[in-house]
């Protein structure tokens, strides 16, 4: 039976990595938006809802997929992404913040985090996919350190 609980995980502590999201701050609620959302692969819209207090598993969100598969798998472009180092995150980032300030389309803010990897990982050239994440860590670009405070108390 090829499942999530008869793996042997890769390896004992977790992995760390970097990345960043959209956010948004409602009145109830709090939400982190991948910032590539592509074709409906990958991690879908919420997530990352719990990240902040503890683990979520990644699932395969490949729209009219054939075949159900833990996630991440080779083949497939699902998991949950984390790059390596900060500086290209940051890079990027910077970019679309930069674009929300000025008015270029971009309507929700933008957050980095450090964040905690386990269970399957399958290792990029520049980062990691990974079935399990948590956020350990959320770092705001200048200006938003009082509305990122908001977002990580909800």
């Amino acid at each position: 039976m090829e499942g999530r609980w008869n793996r042997i995980p890769d390896g004992i502590d977790p992995i760390v990595g970097y990345r960043a999201w959209y956010y948004e701050i409602g009145q109830r609620e709090a939400r982190l938006h991948p910032i590539t959302q592509g074709s409906g692969v990958g991690p879908r819209a919420g997530a990352w809802d719990g990240a902040s207090w503890g683990w979520v598993t990644a699932m395969c969100s490949l729209v009219g997929s054939a075949s159900w598969h833990v996630a991440p798998m080779e083949d497939c472009s699902c998991g949950f992404y984390a790059m390596r180092e900060l500086r290209p995150v940051v890079q990027d980032a910077a970019q679309l913040h930069v674009w929300r300030n000025l008015g270029l389309g971009c309507t929700s803010s933008v957050v980095l985090g450090r964040v905690e990897l386990a269970g399957k990982i399958i290792e990029h050239d520049r980062g990691y996919r990974a079935e399990r994440a948590r956020i350990a860590e959320l770092i705001p670009f200048r200006g938003t350190e009082q509305s990122v405070m908001i977002l990580a108390r909800a």
